[in-house]
């Protein structure tokens, strides 16, 4: 598969530089920029979550990760696939080119993980009580039809009167996904500001410089999208520390379901689903000069 080069400096402010990607471009996932394990959790005898060549494979230039139904009803999906153990990295510019599934009850994701979440086992040093998570999209169906968006949250495990989030886009702000081709996911992330992208443009913008509890679009987004500024109260008291320590990527094609999450779109209900990929052309990250990176 062709991988047309890409310049974020002709949609970012600064002097980005490509330090890290994967073109997928073998036959097996490179285990030097890529671990999988277990984040989500399965569907109480409806769900298998596991890394077998029948959920995650490299091939044609892309990384597939497919759920399936089997012959016996049993729904499989892919272990998660990040990069916990291989590159953590401290602000940057991260860019997928990805195709999404879009049948009912699918649930792909592309999103991060503060180094906190598992300092043991992360590159870079962790030694706070909670993580960041970016989610720069989710899918999900909302009024009949497939939609991407995104969210920030504070994680407290042990602490769960603690969780915070901040803007559930999936709800307030969304874009409706207009086919299945390639589209291009971008998450360009400073100690000032966070930016989602969707083929280029911004859809959601969070101020990063202040304990930010709703959302702030700035007049960002693309037309037509809900501008909607409900807000959550934080009430963790810990700021927006848990921002400026160092991420990792993930990638998730887990399914919605009866007995667990979101159980109002369940695959259960979408008696024609047999199988869906989800399909990454490339991940690559761009950052300045002074933005850290760890790697294995």
């Amino acid at each position: 598969m062709a991988h047309k080069p890409y310049d974020p400096n002709g949609n970012l402010n600064g002097n980005y530089k490509l330090v890290w990607e994967d073109d997928f471009d073998g036959t097996t996932l490179d285990k030097n920029k890529w671990s999988t394990e277990v984040t989500k959790m399965g569907g109480r005898n409806i769900l298998v979550v596991e890394d077998t060549e029948n959920t995650i494979k490299v091939k044609d230039g892309a990384l597939i990760l497919t759920a399936f139904k089997d012959q016996d009803g049993v729904y499989h999906v892919p272990n998660s696939v990040h990069t916990k153990t291989t590159m953590n990295y401290l602000y940057g510019y991260a860019e997928i080119k990805a195709k999404l599934p879009l049948e009912k009850g699918c649930f792909a994701s592309y999103w991060t993980r503060g180094v906190s979440d598992n300092a043991a086992t992360s590159l870079a040093p962790g030694n706070l009580d909670h993580y960041a998570e970016v989610d720069m999209f989710e899918v999900f169906r909302n009024g009949g039809k497939q939609c991407v968006g995104g969210n920030i949250l504070k994680n407290f495990p042990g602490h769960p009167e603690k969780n915070w989030y901040a803007t559930p886009m999936d709800w307030t702000q969304q874009v409706v996904l207009p086919d299945e081709e390639y589209h291009v996911y971008g998450y360009q992330w400073s100690k000032d500001e966070i930016n989602l992208y969707f083929d280029g443009e911004i859809y959601a913008h969070f101020d990063m410089r202040t304990s930010w509890t709703g959302t702030s679009t700035a007049g960002k987004g693309l037309d037509g999208w809900n501008m909607d500024t409900t807000k959550y109260q934080d009430k963790s008291g810990t700021d927006m520390v848990c921002f400026t320590e160092a991420q990792y990527l993930i990638f998730n094609h887990h399914l919605h379901h009866k007995d667990g999450f979101l159980a109002s779109t369940s695959v259960t209900e979408n008696e024609e689903y047999t199988s869906a990929d989800y399909v990454i052309d490339y991940c690559r990250l761009f950052q300045l000069e002074g933005e850290e990176l760890y790697t294995k």
